[in-house]
């Protein structure tokens, strides 16, 4: 059985309007220009991926899983491990690589990064999204296939090591209401006094509002 069949059908993961909230937010937050060119490492059913189409990116795909049926066709998609191979692109290739939840499935994370490093441009962009380990690690290795937990000190080193400029690294709410209305931060941070994770989860307020992913942005420098 696939990951994807696994963890991510949809009728334990309905599409939901999560992906578009999201890609859109981080558009607006760190400039990301429409019309540029992404590269999304480990795309899963591709859903970030049509979140950014549909902002007028250019998009590419790469998964060590081959083409999911639900990728539009005109997304170029490769198989690729991400753990020993290159990415088939040449170098400074992209304007945004964006991976989310990727990160914690690698052992070899120094070329993980490095090849995202590499085939981004100049000044481009590099999104990571990877679980927080301070607020998930009850739930963490749920997932079978999870190695390497992460907290904003280690991953922050992590892209500084590879010499790339930090804009952020932090511990980020996964609730859209909350990027819009800052003051009910304040509630989640209550909320995250309260546990465990796992008892938490049939309300997704109570559970996003705990279960905590680590964003970060970084430049390549020129």
């Amino acid at each position: 059985m696939s990951y994807i069949k696994l963890y991510y059908d949809e009728d334990s993961h309905p599409k939901t309007r999560y992906p578009q909230q999201l890609i859109d937010h981080l558009c607006g937050r760190f400039s990301l220009e429409q019309g540029g060119k992404v590269l999304e490492v480990g795309c899963g059913r591709g859903d970030f991926l049509h979140a950014f189409q549909s902002r007028g990116f250019e998009c590419s795909a790469v998964d060590i899983e081959s083409r999911p049926d639900s990728l539009n066709k005109d997304i170029s998609f490769a198989t690729v491990n991400m753990e020993m191979e290159k990415l088939p692109y040449d170098d400074d290739s992209f304007d945004v690589v964006f991976t989310k939840s990727v990160l914690e499935h690698m052992r070899n994370y120094d070329h993980f990064i490095s090849e995202c490093k590499r085939v981004l441009c100049a000044d481009g962009t590099l999104i990571v999204m990877t679980p927080d380990w301070v607020t998930c690690h009850p739930i963490f290795y749920a997932d079978h296939t999870h190695i390497h937990p992460y907290t904003q000190e280690s991953l922050n080193k992590l892209l500084r090591f590879h010499n790339l400029c930090i804009i952020t690294c932090e511990q980020f709410i996964q609730y859209p209401t909350v990027w819009h209305n800052p003051f009910l931060k304040v509630v989640c941070r209550i909320l995250q006094c309260f546990g465990p994770v796992r008892k938490m989860r049939k309300s997704s307020f109570f559970r996003w509002s705990r279960e905590l992913i680590l964003l970060a942005a970084a430049k390549k420098m020129p």
